[in-house]
């Protein structure tokens, strides 16, 4: 199991202080661990910084989400 933490623009991410993104990344890596998932974590990626991956401020347009597949498949293969 994949599980996989989207990306999104800066101003999304701002919205929210800087500790709650970590202790949501901190609790999602530790249940990921405790249950045998990986975790893809895309939220900070900055492959995935320039407003023109998105459709809008959270979702990926056809150009970001073929990155995000691209992403993912390699992910896949290096976790086998």
């Amino acid at each position: 199991m994949i599980i996989v933490d989207m990306p999104m623009l800066k101003p999304v991410r701002d919205l929210l202080p800087p500790s709650f993104w970590h202790n949501y990344s901190a609790q999602l890596k530790k249940d990921c661990q405790d249950n045998g998932a990986h975790w893809l974590d895309l939220s900070h990626d900055t492959q995935f910084s320039s407003p023109a991956d998105f459709l809008d401020y959270v979702h990926l347009n056809a150009y970001g989400g073929q990155k995000f597949v691209d992403r993912l498949a390699i992910f896949i293969n290096e976790n086998r």
